[in-house]
């Protein structure tokens, strides 16, 4: 009766702790809230593993450690680095967590994961619209595209993620929403530079 008693006691505690660890995985996972570079390999390649090509590790750990060890020049230019990163964590563990009908496969997460680069660039967090791409200081924005790889910046999805920021830009400055700031950038000056970078396309 004890053997059967203490298997039963040990079956139940296995099943709590397993059943604690899926729920502070997907709970870490599925709503990033801390800013770490690690979500990429922890989480995404840890759900699908893609191997070093794939995107979690090639492209989204990469570039996300590239940002944080960047210097700014101004404090708004942090926090809209911040922001931006996390939004795309959280973007991306939408379609990889809450999207069951949708085939997961390392092709898709790609894809998915590059149509919300743009969106999370210039509107990164809905309730700070003063963060945004496109209010970056000349110098900030310098250092913003000095960290993306030649390679990356001209290939096909590069143009094409580039020209839709400077389209989301265009129209958001054009509803006279810019915002005051203290490097002296009038808003004709940042529709020209922005009207500047659909000329790459």
């Amino acid at each position: 009766m004890k053997n059967v008693l203490g298997k039963i006691f040990l079956a139940i505690t296995f099943t709590w702790f397993f059943s604690f660890q899926v729920f502070a995985f997907y709970s870490a996972c599925s709503r990033p809230t801390e800013l770490t570079c690690y979500y990429y390999a922890n989480c995404v390649e840890n759900y699908l593993p893609c191997g070093s090509k794939g995107y979690a590790l090639w492209y989204g750990k990469l570039y996300c450690q590239r940002f944080l060890d960047t210097s700014y020049t101004t404090y708004q230019a942090d926090l809209w680095r911040d922001e931006t990163l996390l939004c795309l964590q959280r973007e991306l563990s939408l379609f990889v967590f809450f999207s069951p009908y949708e085939i997961k496969s390392c092709s898709n997460i790609k894809k998915n994961a590059y149509e919300s680069h743009a969106d999370c660039y210039v509107h990164p967090n809905r309730s700070h619209p003063e963060l945004s791409i496109c209010y970056l200081s000349p110098a900030d924005l310098k250092l913003t595209t000095q960290n993306i790889k030649a390679v990356d910046m001209l290939r096909w999805r590069g143009l094409k993620q580039m020209s839709r920021v400077a389209r989301l830009c265009l129209e958001l400055l054009s509803k006279n929403r810019a915002i005051p700031n203290s490097y002296g950038v009038s808003t004709e000056q940042q529709k020209a530079l922005w009207q500047s970078m659909l000329k790459i396309e």
